[in-house]
């Protein structure tokens, strides 16, 4: 695939962004069971470009389910076998809860805006 991409259903807007050095996955909107596919197949795309960086800009997602975590979790597996380092962008209020409640915001790097990216490299 190309540097980019975009997969857009009713309720979740995905974006593929970068190159293969580095890979940003932009959402707007919703995950959950019904749009979660559109983000897999975006994760699924950018890992397979053996990044150095994934960066999940979570910032517009109004919703995230179990399922999109799951998908997250994966992805972090997913690169910490190809050695691919994963920053997610903060989210709203209640995706940051859902990951506190889950116990799993210890599994990942945070970073609150673009500029904190280059500080994490």
């Amino acid at each position: 695939m190309a540097a980019g991409g975009a997969w857009r259903q009713d309720l979740l807007t995905v974006r593929l962004l970068g190159d293969s050095g580095s890979r940003v996955v932009w959402l707007e909107g919703e995950v959950d069971l019904s749009t979660v596919a559109s983000l897999v197949e975006a994760l699924d795309v950018a890992i397979a470009d053996r990044p150095d960086l994934l960066l999940i800009d979570l910032r517009n997602v109004s919703f995230l389910d179990s399922t999109g975590l799951r998908s997250l979790l994966d992805a972090q597996e997913a690169c910490r076998a190809i050695d691919c380092r994963l920053l997610l962008m903060r989210g709203s209020r209640p995706v940051e809860r859902l990951m506190q409640i889950a116990g799993v915001d210890g599994f990942f790097e945070f970073v609150s805006g673009p500029s904190e990216v280059a500080s994490h490299l």
